[in-house]
C-alpha cells in the first residue's frame, strides 16, 4: 500500500529547516585597532550582537591578554603592551564564543587583522644649560644642533637639558634619565665613559662617543651617542684625582707595580699631555700626572709675510715649563714632582695665517722617562 504525503506540509518542513539552519550561522567579528601610548587598542564587534568572550592569538604579547569580556552589545574593547611585540607584520587570530540559540549550544566565529609594528625612532636633542666654571665643547652628532656647545663641570658632569622626547628614558653606561615634559635638565656622570674608553681616544684630537641608549615611551629603542672631543674630556674625568682617589666601575685596589700614566693639563681644555705605559682603556690607567702650565717669553720668531696679502707680522715666541705632580690614581697619594722646561722648537720657516704668537713646550719623551720610573 502507498502512503502519501500532502502537499501543503512541504513548505512547513522547508521553514522548520531554514530557521534550525539560521540558528547555526556563525557570528560576524570585525576588529580596529589604535596605538595608545606603548599599547595598541584592539576593538571587537560581534554581529548579531550577543555576549560572550574573544581571545587574540598569533603572538605571545596579544595572547598573554586572556579572555575578553564581549557585552551583551558584541562590543569589547582590549590593550595590548607593545614592549615585547618585535618590529614588523603580524597576523592575529580572534577568536568569540557566546550561547548559541535554537540548536545551537554556543555560538563561535574567527577573523584576522594585520598589525605592523614600525620602528619609533627618538628624537631626543641635547641642549646645553649653563654651569658656573664649568669647561664648554662643543657637540657634534644626531643628539645636538649645529654649533651647540655643553658644559661640563669639574666633578666631570655633562650637564645638559634632555628635550624633545617627552617620556623617554635616556640610559648612559648604567644611568638612567627620565624625560618629562619638553625640559629635563641632567647631570650626566662622564668618569664611566672615560673608564670604558680606549686610551688612543682619550689622547688624540678627534671625539669620543658618549653612549646614549634612548627608549620611547611607545616602546622603540635607538643608540646614539653626543660626540665631544676626547682629549678636553679625559683631561676633565683624570684632573679629580686633585680632589682625592678617582676610581672606575669595577676597579680593583691600587696597582702595586704601576704599568700606565696619564698626564695632563691642570688647565682642562688643553687635554692630554702624554700617554704612559700598556693601558688598552681609561680605567686601567695606574697613575695620573696633573701638569701645572706656566708662561714665560722666549724673545721673537721673527717678521713673516702673508703670501697672498703681503701683510708682515712678528710672531712672538712664548714657552710653556710643566710643574707635574704624578699621584696614585686609585689612592690620591702624591708618588713625585718634577719641573719639565719647553724645547726649544717653536718657530718654524712657514705658519698659518693669522698666527700671531708661537709656543714651545716640554719634550713628552723627557716626561715619558720620568713617569716609567715609577713602573716597579
Amino acid at each position: 500500500m502507498l502512503r502519501t504525503v500532502k502537499r501543503s506540509t512541504l513548505p512547513l518542513i522547508l521553514v522548520v529547516l531554514v530557521a534550525l539552519l539560521a540558528c547555526k550561522a556563525k557570528p560576524r567579528i570585525t576588529t580596529e585597532t589604535t596605538p595608545v601610548d606603548d599599547q595598541l587598542m584592539v576593538r571587537i564587534d560581534v554581529s548579531p550582537a550577543s555576549a560572550g568572550t574573544a581571545r587574540l592569538h598569533g603572538q605571545a604579547a596579544f595572547e598573554g591578554v586572556g579572555a575578553i569580556e564581549v557585552a551583551s552589545d558584541g562590543t569589547a574593547r582590549a590593550l595590548v603592551p607593545l614592549a615585547d611585540v618585535p618590529m614588523g607584520k603580524h597576523t592575529i587570530t580572534v577568536t568569540f564564543t557566546g550561547p548559541g540559540k535554537g540548536l545551537a549550544s554556543t555560538s563561535e566565529g574567527k577573523t584576522t587583522f594585520t598589525f605592523d609594528r614600525t620602528p619609533i625612532v627618538p628624537t631626543l636633542v641635547l641642549k646645553p644649560v649653563a654651569q658656573p666654571g664649568a669647561t664648554t665643547l662643543t657637540c657634534k652628532g644626531d643628539l645636538c644642533a649645529e654649533g651647540t656647545s655643553l658644559a661640563i663641570t669639574s666633578e666631570a658632569k655633562l650637564s645638559v637639558d634632555l628635550t624633545s622626547c617627552d617620556g623617554c628614558t635616556v640610559e648612559v653606561l648604567g644611568q638612567k634619565f627620565a624625560v618629562t615634559g619638553d625640559s629635563t635638565p641632567a647631570l650626566v656622570d662622564l668618569i664611566p665613559v672615560v673608564g670604558a674608553a680606549p686610551v688612543s681616544e682619550l689622547a688624540s684630537l678627534g671625539y669620543l662617543k658618549v653612549p646614549l641608549k634612548v627608549r620611547t615611551k611607545e616602546g622603540g629603542v635607538a643608540d646614539s651617542s653626543a660626540d665631544l672631543l676626547g682629549s678636553v674630556i679625559g683631561a676633565v674625568v683624570f684632573n679629580r684625582v686633585a680632589l682625592g682617589p678617582l676610581t672606575f666601575p669595577g676597579d680593583g685596589p691600587a696597582a702595586d707595580s704601576p704599568t700606565s700614566a696619564i698626564v695632563v693639563r691642570r688647565d682642562v681644555g688643553y687635554g692630554v699631555v702624554t700617554l704612559v705605559g700598556d693601558a688598552r682603556v681609561g680605567s686601567d690607567i695606574d697613575l695620573v700626572g696633573l701638569a701645572k702650565a706656566s708662561e714665560h717669553s722666549l724673545g721673537s720668531c721673527g717678521v713673516y709675510e702673508h703670501s697672498n696679502t703681503k701683510e708682515r707680522v712678528n710672531v712672538a715666541h712664548k714657552g710653556l715649563s710643566y710643574q707635574v705632580t704624578l699621584v696614585d690614581r686609585r689612592t690620591g697619594k702624591t708618588r713625585g714632582q718634577r719641573s719639565f722646561r719647553p724645547v726649544n722648537q717653536g718657530c718654524h720657516g712657514q705658519l698659518v695665517a693669522g698666527v700671531k704668537t708661537v709656543y714651545s713646550r716640554p719634550a713628552a719623551s723627557e716626561i715619558d722617562t720620568w713617569a716609567r720610573t715609577f713602573f716597579r
